[in-house]
């Protein structure tokens, strides 16, 4: 819960960061100090990569998922595909998950065609 807290918090900080530097390149433009805009320029390119690289960004939440479906597997979860349980000794790392949608519930792993 404090991590969701703490992503949650990077991401509206990124956003704040974002949203200022465009403000600030307006104020730039219609006050005509040009040697300022390329600093709000580096800054709304910094609000972008901080919004593209926070962990809880929805860019980023399909990896996450991928990457909590594999060590589920790791772990041990039993794994259904399109509705079917899989043989003992099943691969994962042999399955394209970008295919899938996944769900993980009650130590399971749900993989259905996309």
């Amino acid at each position: 819960m404090v991590m969701v807290v703490v992503d949650v918090m990077a991401l509206l900080g990124a956003a704040i960061m974002f949203l200022i530097s465009i403000l600030y390149f307006i104020f730039t433009i219609q006050e005509k100090n040009y040697p300022l805009i390329f600093l709000s320029i580096a800054a709304f390119t910094l609000g972008v990569f901080f919004i593209v690289m926070c962990p809880s960004s929805p860019l980023n939440a399909a990896d996450d998922l991928k990457n909590k479906a594999i060590e589920a597997y790791k772990d041990g979860d039993k794994i259904y595909i399109n509705g079917n349980p899989v043989e003992d000794g099943f691969d994962l790392n042999g399955v394209n998950l970008d295919k899938y949608d996944i769900k993980l519930e009650n130590d399971t792993v749900y993989l259905m065609s996309k």
